[in-house]
């Protein structure tokens, strides 16, 4: 079970990783968006931590119309990549919309 203490941890955590909580359930778990692209694209495993277990992390934008450039193309397939393969992560991609992938924080 989680405590408040590290509810609010996790919620720092995640904050400092440039995230913004969009939604808690009052259990702990977090949905997070990527406010910048440190988060996703650099910061990987300091996201995934800044979740408690059992959070759902949210990726988006992973499958835009236009690419702004070959860089944007293949750092976002190395994100999801990442995503689809962390150890730490149950994940699905769908394919809605922009591309996103949904996941949820492994853990007791």
């Amino acid at each position: 079970m989680q405590t408040p203490a590290m509810v609010g941890a996790a919620r720092e955590r995640a904050r400092a990783a440039g995230f913004t909580m969009s939604s808690e359930d009052g259990c702990g778990r977090l949905l997070a968006g990527a406010v910048r692209r440190g988060g996703r694209w650099i910061d990987l495993d300091n996201t995934v931590a800044a979740s408690t277990p059992g959070g759902v992390l949210l990726v988006d934008d992973l499958q835009p119309e236009q690419w702004g450039s070959a860089d944007h193309e293949r750092f976002t397939g190395e994100v999801a990549a990442a995503l689809r393969g962390h150890p730490g992560l149950t994940a699905v991609e769908i394919s809605w919309s922009s591309g996103v992938i949904l996941c949820s924080r492994r853990g007791a």
